[in-house]
C-alpha cells in the first residue's frame, strides 16, 4: 500500500470504528428501552437512541411495543407513526394508529389503518375485534365517510375469511344487529308516517263539505257586511231599516236592505247544513281521528324507541389496545399535568439552547399528536419566548399557527 493511500485508509477505519461505536450504544440504549420497568426509564432510553440513530426501525418499534405493554397506546402513536415512515408493512403500528383514531372518533381514518393492519397480519385478536366494529359501521352506517379504496378492496375480497374468524364475528355480529335494530326502527317509523299522512288525508277529506259550507258562510257575511256597510252610507243619522224611506236614495236604501235580507238568510241555510253534515260525518270523523291519534301515538313511541336504539350503538363499540404477543394492556389514563415530564427527555445543557429548544419542540409535537394540543401551546409559547432565536423556535412557530388555526 502506498504511503499517499495510508490517511485514506486510516481515516476509513477510524470512521468504521466509529459507526461501530456508535451501532453498540444503539443497540445499547433499544435494549433499555426494551427492559424499562417504567416509562420514564424507556422515555429517556428512547431519546438517548433517537440522538443515535432516529432512523432505526427496531429502535421505534421497541418503544411502540414497551409503551403498550405499559397500557399507553395513544403515546405509542408517536413511535408508530415514526416506524410507518420507515416501514410501511409494521401491522402493529397500523394498529396503534387505528386504535388512536377510533378513541377520537375518526371511524374513517380508524378503518383504512385498522383494516390495513389485519390485511398484513391476520392474528391479532384484539385487532381483528376492532376491524369487526368497524367493518360492521362502513357496512350499515349510512354516514359512512370516505374510505380508501385499497381497503374496501381488500374487504370485499377477504370478508368472508374475516368472518369466519370468532375475533372478528364476536364484534361484528353484535354492531351488525344493533344495527339491524335502528334500521327496523326506521322502516316502521317510514310506515307509521304514510299512516299518519294517509289518515290525515282522509280526515281531511271527510272534513272537507263542512270546510266548504263555512267558507261559503264567511263569503256570505262578508257580502252582508258590505251592503250595511252601504246602507248606512245612505243613513248616517237615521234607522236605516225604518218602513218609511225618507232620503235621496230610498229606492236604493230599499234594495240595499233586501240583500242584507237575502245574504242573512242565506247564511242560516248553510249554518243549517253544516250542522247536518257535521251530525252525518260524526262518526266517521270520530273513527278517522281515533286512529290518528292511535298511529301518531306509536310514531313517537318508535322514535323514542329509535333514539334509544341508536344510544345503544355507541355503547357496543369497546376498542381494545392492540395486543402483544396475545395480550391486551388495558390502556391507562395519564393525569395531563404530569405528561411532560414523562415523555422523552434526553438530557440537555441547560447551556445548550439549541438542545433545549429541540428538546421541548419534541415534546410539544407528541403533546400534539396524543390530542393535547392546549398543553402543547403552552410548551411551544414558553420555547419560543426563551429560545425564540434558535433553529427550532423556527419549527415551533409554525407549529404553534397550525395549532391555534
Amino acid at each position: 500500500m502506498s504511503a499517499a493511500c495510508l490517511p485514506a485508509v486510516k481515516a476509513a477505519a477510524a470512521d468504521r470504528a466509529r459507526e461501530i461505536e456508535q451501532e453498540g450504544k444503539l443497540a445499547e440504549a433499544i435494549e433499555a428501552v426494551a427492559a424499562a420497568e417504567d416509562l420514564d426509564s424507556a422515555a429517556q432510553a428512547y431519546a438517548r437512541g433517537n440522538n443515535l440513530g432516529s432512523s432505526s426501525i427496531r429502535l421505534h418499534e421497541t418503544f411502540m411495543v414497551r409503551l403498550l405493554k405499559f397500557g399507553l397506546p395513544k403515546t405509542a402513536a408517536y413511535p408508530a407513526r415514526r416506524l410507518l415512515g420507515l416501514d410501511q408493512h409494521n401491522a402493529l403500528a397500523w394498529s396503534v394508529v387505528g386504535y388512536v383514531h377510533a378513541r377520537n372518533g375518526e371511524l374513517a381514518k380508524a378503518f383504512d389503518a385498522t383494516v390495513t393492519a389485519v390485511r398484513l397480519a391476520q392474528d391479532n385478536p384484539s385487532v381483528l375485534g376492532n376491524a369487526g366494529q368497524l367493518v360492521a359501521w362502513y357496512e350499515y352506517d349510512q354516514s359512512t365517510a370516505k374510505l380508501s379504496a385499497g381497503a374496501k378492496y381488500w374487504l370485499d375480497q377477504a370478508r368472508a375469511e374475516l368472518v369466519a374468524n370468532q375475533d372478528f364475528a364476536a364484534t361484528y355480529d353484535k354492531l351488525a344487529a344493533a344495527y339491524q335494530a335502528v334500521a327496523k326502527y326506521d322502516r316502521e317509523i317510514a310506515a307509521a308516517k304514510g299512516e299518519v299522512g294517509r289518515l290525515e288525508s282522509q280526515l281531511a277529506s271527510a272534513n272537507s263539505e263542512y270546510k266548504s259550507i263555512m267558507r261559503d258562510i264567511d263569503s256570505c257575511s262578508s257580502r252582508s257586511n258590505e251592503l250595511t256597510r252601504e246602507l248606512n252610507r245612505c243613513y248616517p243619522t237615521h234607522d236605516p231599516m225604518a218602513d218609511h224611506l225618507e232620503s235621496s236614495c230610498g229606492q236604493h236604501a230599499g234594495e240595499l236592505t233586501g240583500q242584507i235580507r237575502q245574504e242573512e238568510a242565506a247564511i242560516e241555510d248553510l249554518r243549517r247544513r253544516a250542522d247536518e253534515t257535521m251530525r252525518a260525518n260524526a262518526d266517521q270523523i270520530s273513527a278517522i281521528q281515533s286512529e290518528l291519534n292511535a298511529y301518531q301515538g306509536k310514531l313517537g313511541a318508535l322514535q323514542t324507541e329509535r333514539g334509544l336504539a341508536a344510544k345503544r350503538i355507541a355503547g357496543l363499540f369497546r376498542w381494545d389496545p392492540p395486543a402483544v404477543n396475545g395480550v391486551v394492556t388495558p390502556e391507562v389514563v395519564l393525569v395531563v399535568e404530569d405528561f411532560a415530564v414523562r415523555l422523552p427527555r434526553p438530557g440537555v445543557d441547560p447551556g445548550d439552547h439549541e438542545g433545549m429548544a429541540a428538546q421541548r419542540l419534541r415534546v410539544a409535537r407528541l403533546y400534539v399528536s396524543n390530542n393535547f394540543r392546549e398543553q402543547a401551546a403552552t410548551i411551544l409559547t414558553e420555547m419560543l419566548h426563551a429560545y425564540g432565536s434558535t433553529k427550532a423556535a423556527e419549527e415551533g412557530r409554525l407549529l404553534l399557527v397550525a395549532i391555534q388555526g
